[in-house]
């Protein structure tokens, strides 16, 4: 990588760990998880994301061009 490439990367994940680093796991568990640093996410994080997720009946995804965004979970 370049230097500025490189640079770009340790200043972004320095100022938002979030934006780099498993935003949607982050993004579900709220704000402790939300300030945790580059590579702090775990996989009992990951598991709690998962069962927060599943209380939802439909996830979109804005971001996602196209219409390949929606998502049905099935109401257990």
């Amino acid at each position: 990588m370049p230097s500025d490439t490189v640079h770009f990367w340790q200043y972004a994940q320095h100022l938002g760990p979030a934006v780099v680093d498993n935003y949607f796991i982050r993004s579900l568990l709220g704000e402790v998880a939300f300030h945790a640093p580059v590579g702090g996410i775990t996989r009992d994080m990951l598991a709690l994301a998962e069962q927060v997720l599943a209380q939802f009946d439909l996830v979109m995804v804005l971001e996602q061009v196209g219409g390949g965004g929606l998502w049905r979970v099935a109401a257990g």
